[in-house]
């Protein structure tokens, strides 16, 4: 069970009662401007925490002044798995974005992955039209390493693929000799 906390947040594991903060942003149209999927409906978001709850990749971030789930990560390892290196991901409630809150909850996730001996490096993608992503990153010292071009698509118009392009960051462990 992960557990991180500040002044500002605890960062813990979904519980199964989140579903209706789940839903508060992952049912709204403006959430998938960037990301795949479309807006859930409250069964859905019921179904969501249940699934997380039972797993060990997406990290509730919950607001301490407002006892609010505000946001979430996700962190997986990515293959090869010997390489130990990992993808974060992250979406914030629009109503809590622009705000701080991010940088402030992604600082003290990121923070406390990198200190774990088994972390060699964090990676990240996002759509070079999402400025608010890629300035986070920034932000966080994860460092700009390319731009794939036309990897991947979340959208079609007449069975069409909208495919764009994302920006590869990363950010390594401070332990350059592991």
């Amino acid at each position: 069970m992960l557990n991180i906390e500040n002044e500002y947040y605890l960062i813990r594991n979904f519980k199964l009662d989140d579903y209706e903060q789940l839903f508060d942003y992952l049912s709204r149209e403006e959430v998938y401007l960037f990301e795949p999927g479309q807006p859930i409906s409250l069964e859905e978001a019921r179904k969501l925490a249940e699934q997380r709850a039972a797993e060990n990749h997406f990290f509730a971030v919950i607001d301490k002044l407002s006892n609010r789930l505000i946001g979430h990560f996700s962190f997986f390892q990515v293959e090869p798995f010997y390489v130990n290196t990992y993808e974060i991901g992250f979406i914030f409630h629009p109503d809590y974005q622009g705000q701080g809150h991010a940088t402030r909850a992604a600082q003290a996730f990121i923070t406390h992955w990198l200190a774990q001996k088994q972390v060699h490096k964090i990676i990240a993608t996002c759509n070079p039209e999402h400025h608010r992503s890629w300035q986070l990153l920034e932000r966080l010292g994860f460092e700009r390493e390319g731009r794939l071009k036309h990897n991947i698509y979340f959208k079609t118009v007449a069975g069409k693929p909208l495919w764009q392009d994302s920006y590869l960051y990363g950010k390594l462990s401070a332990r350059q000799g592991d």
